[in-house]
């Protein structure tokens, strides 16, 4: 496909970005002594080597240097990828009751034991796509092993998941996602980060499983998350799935849009009415 001249200019400035100065300063946050990546740098870019580090962070980190492998094919990403990698692996994974931890120390002691799906998700992203980018199967066994203890330990209905767990997957009040008003029991921003993880597992293992409970989570956000009288996502929600306040935040308005959109395209699903509300929410 032939680009114009204006896009092509875009395209070189955001290559140059990328290139130049996003991932040279995510190189310079590998660490190198206690594994994994730095928890914390500040505005004036000084390193706070003793931060904490999350294990959404670092499965954020691990899929962003698989997907540039598998953009650009660049040997380079690789380390940096199997860093992250080993430190899920080694220290954020729970050995005992599966699942990721939330936090650790910045020499790998766990700070934070929670379960909650908004880490199992972004867990499961990033081990997905490092999979993917270098044909890792003890990746691809960890992130079906935490999508089957996830359906087995949070899901109570079709597209329905409790969201907050202990370190023994005992349900806990949903603290994390609460915005100190209102304690929900489920949101929209652990939905869509499910979907964004069962999609990008899907990919990497064309489970039939993981494709009917996408279609479920996508089910759901269509007919109990989205308000097609406003064209906008509820976002808290109670047990029985009732709004608990009227907020909506179009920053997840347009990031539910094209996580849908994708999820729909690489699973060929043809669900009543999606596509209609992806456009929806895009406007």
């Amino acid at each position: 496909m032939r680009l114009n001249n204006k896009t092509e200019s875009v395209v070189k400035t955001i290559e140059q970005e990328l290139y130049g100065k996003i991932i040279p300063f995510w190189n310079r946050m590998l660490d190198t002594v206690h594994g994994g990546f730095y928890g914390y740098v500040g505005h004036d870019n000084v390193i706070n080597h003793t931060a904490d580090k999350g294990a959404v962070k670092i499965s954020r980190i691990l899929w962003s240097y698989s997907a540039l492998f598998i953009f650009d094919g660049n040997p380079a990403h690789k380390p940096y990828a199997d860093a992250a990698f080993a430190y899920i692996r080694d220290v954020l994974m729970d050995k005992q009751d599966g699942g990721v931890y939330w936090k650790s120390s910045y020499d790998g002691v766990i700070t934070n034991d929670w379960k909650h799906l908004y880490a199992q998700s972004f867990a499961i992203y990033g081990l997905s796509a490092y999979a993917r980018a270098f044909g890792n199967r003890d990746a691809l066994a960890m992130a079906m092993g935490i999508f089957d203890l996830v359906e087995e330990k949070a899901k109570t209905d079709a597209g329905s998941y409790t969201e907050s767990f202990d370190r023994s997957w005992n349900p806990t009040e949903n603290t994390f996602m609460s915005d100190g008003v209102v304690m929900p029991v489920h949101t929209t921003n652990t939905v869509i980060h499910l979907i964004e993880a069962f999609t990008e597992l899907f990919v990497a293992s064309q489970n039939t499983r993981v494709k009917s409970a996408l279609e479920d989570l996508i089910t759901k956000y269509a007919s109990d998350i989205f308000d097609g009288t406003r064209d906008v996502s509820h976002m808290y929600f109670d047990r029985q799935w009732r709004p608990m306040s009227d907020m909506s935040s179009f920053g997840h308005d347009i990031e539910t849009s094209w996580l849908i959109d994708r999820a729909l395209l690489v699973t060929g699903s043809d669900l009543s009415g999606c596509q209609d509300m992806t456009s929806r929410l895009a406007r």
